[in-house]
């Protein structure tokens, strides 16, 4: 039986500080990356200064129209097909709607066999 204790090899390491990348635009697009060496895994987010609370009367619906639409594939490949590929290999895409944006964060850890 193990016990935690100070002495441990893995509490004698201090913690790894991860320094996200964060770019912007001249359409004011926020593009966060972050990447952990040690655990091969990275991520990148896309921040679009653009959410419901942008949307005039007349288009109301539009910000949750490009939501989905960003995920709907290409005539070459359909959304089930990228979406499976990305998966097989360790990957995630996400997509949040707000009032103030709207996110698209993909993930990426390694597959471990």
């Amino acid at each position: 039986r193990r016990s935690l204790s100070s002495s441990s090899a893995a509490a004698a390491r201090p913690l790894q500080t991860i320094q996200p990348t964060i770019s912007v635009t001249a359409g004011k697009v926020q593009v966060v990356s972050m990447n952990q060496p040690a655990a091969g895994g990275s991520a990148i987010a896309m921040v679009i200064p653009r959410g419901s609370r942008d949307e005039p009367a007349t288009a109301a619906g539009v910000a949750h129209f490009a939501k989905h639409a960003l995920f709907l594939g290409n005539p070459q490949e359909s959304h089930l097909s990228m979406t499976r590929k990305a998966e097989l290999r360790g990957s995630q895409f996400s997509v949040h709607l707000g009032r103030e944006a709207i996110t698209l964060l993909a993930e990426y850890a390694p597959v471990f066999q």
